[in-house]
């Protein structure tokens, strides 16, 4: 099985769009894991160097580790030594403040950083769709938020902001959020922004 880097849906081998969201299982940048992942091999947490309060009272909580050390963490960006399971379910956590955090196998941690900008961000901005069903329902399960959280995230985003509703230090990921919310029905651009700091 695969399972989609963007929703976390599994798809059969065979297939090579998301069956949920439509995403491309196998796009330059995204790496897609799948079964044979859970070989035992460790994983790290990926996310922009922080010092957010939020995040790091997350990261001292899930670890169960001192304040000092979940705040090495954040201002790292870099949580290592975890198992497949306990990655995916802090990169959940964490990115469902929309902060972008993602789960990925240490043996590709370097591979994959060369994707990341430390000086500036790429901000997926909705132009239109905010009231789309399917657009809802893809924030629910790509962000694990409840439906009601979603609505008011997209309706803030579009009312009270900009439009943007991702804010991301890799350009793939943003591409490939806008490229699942056109398939969706959404009108969407991606533009470049300031750093997250």
């Amino acid at each position: 099985m695969k399972k989609c880097p963007f929703c976390e849906t599994e798809n059969e081998d065979n297939v090579n769009e998301c069956i949920f969201c439509g995403g491309e299982l196998s796009i330059e940048g995204a790496f897609v894991q799948t079964e044979e992942d859970n070989d035992g091999s460790l994983y790290s947490v990926l996310m922009p160097p922080n010092k957010y309060k939020g995040v790091i009272k997350d990261v001292k909580k899930f670890l169960k580790i001192g304040t000092g050390e979940a705040k090495n963490c954040c201002e790292l960006g870099q949580i290592d030594g975890l198992s497949k399971a306990e990655a995916e379910t802090l990169a959940v956590k964490l990115r469902s403040g929309f902060f972008p955090t993602r789960a990925v196998k240490t043996s590709l941690v370097a591979e994959y950083k060369k994707g990341l900008a430390k000086d500036k961000s790429w901000e997926v901005k909705l132009l239109y769709g905010e009231q789309n069903p399917a657009v809802i329902e893809f924030f629910t399960h790509y962000f694990d938020l409840d439906m009601p959280t979603a609505k008011d995230h997209l309706y803030f985003c579009m009312y009270d902001g900009d439009g943007t509703v991702y804010a991301t230090d890799c350009k793939a990921e943003a591409d490939d959020l806008a490229l699942k919310l056109r398939a969706l029905g959404a009108e969407v651009s991606v533009t470049e922004g300031e750093a997250i700091e």
